[in-house]
């Protein structure tokens, strides 16, 4: 993708940096975004509420409502989205950003995907925010995957039965009828596991730094905490996402001038 640099030595540990908010990626956003926020199936069923420019000012009436850390997060969730569909094409999306229950954001898990392949479902926990004036891009994207694992660990084992349902809802909403059954039976599974001692479960953790590329995040240091992370076994299997861009501002922005 023009203007965004993929950095990887495995296919589980990612830095993606953002160097220009290009027409791709402004492309891929126009193109994702009525599917990200309703979902893929929604759209086939061709429901109106699914129009672009709808969306849009649905998504920003959502936004304009937050504070400014709920504000850095919903863009990280919207970027992670995106990216993520381009750079892991192996993951489908299995949950929507929108909140089916009230005009807000997504509650519980903040993504999730299937890789059907493998048939395993990636519960991600995406963080966001901009470093301190004391803090390198770097540290402050290692304290945010920090903050990530903790909040992961604490929502496999602590989340509400009704997150879980919410979850087998959006398989409705976003898979071919020809893997949801799969999906669902995975998650009924995690559902009902999650109470066993030794649960674990396959984990995607996200953390979007907003700071200039000038000072790029350190790809070694993010795979060196991938290693101890997966070398510590608490989940399943593991990814680690890392993304940096310089602000939020031209996202919405370009969101802005889209109605």
């Amino acid at each position: 993708m023009n203007g965004v640099r993929h950095i990887e030595d495995t296919e589980q540990c990612h830095l993606i940096v953002v160097d220009d908010f290009t027409d791709e990626l402004r492309n891929a956003i126009r193109s994702r975004l009525c599917e990200i926020c309703y979902g893929q199936q929604t759209l086939l069923l061709g429901s109106m509420l699914a129009d672009y420019q709808r969306t849009v000012r649905e998504f920003l009436n959502r936004y304009d409502t937050k504070t400014d850390l709920q504000k850095k997060g919903i863009i990280a969730e919207l970027l992670t989205h995106v990216l993520a569909r381009h750079y892991l094409d192996n993951l489908e999306p299995a949950s929507i950003l929108f909140n089916k229950e009230e005009r807000s954001m997504r509650k519980g898990f903040d993504l999730i995907f299937l890789e059907p392949v493998h048939e395993t479902v990636w519960y991600s926990e995406v963080k966001s925010g901009h470093p301190a004036a004391s803090d390198t891009p770097s540290e402050k994207c290692l304290d945010l995957l920090r903050i990530a694992r903790a909040d992961m660990t604490d929502r496999l084992t602590n989340t509400p039965a009704d997150v879980w349902f919410s979850a087998i809802i959006d398989s409705n909403l976003t898979v071919s009828e020809r893997i949801r059954p799969a999906l669902r039976r995975l998650l009924e599974d995690d559902a009902t596991a999650k109470r066993a001692v030794d649960f674990s479960a396959a984990a995607m953790l996200v953390a979007v730094v907003y700071a200039s590329p000038t000072s790029e995040v350190d790809y070694d240091g993010i795979s060196e905490y991938f290693e101890n992370v997966y070398e510590d076994a608490l989940f399943s299997d593991l990814i680690v996402l890392s993304v940096q861009k310089e602000t939020v501002t031209r996202v919405v922005d370009f969101l802005r001038g889209e109605i």
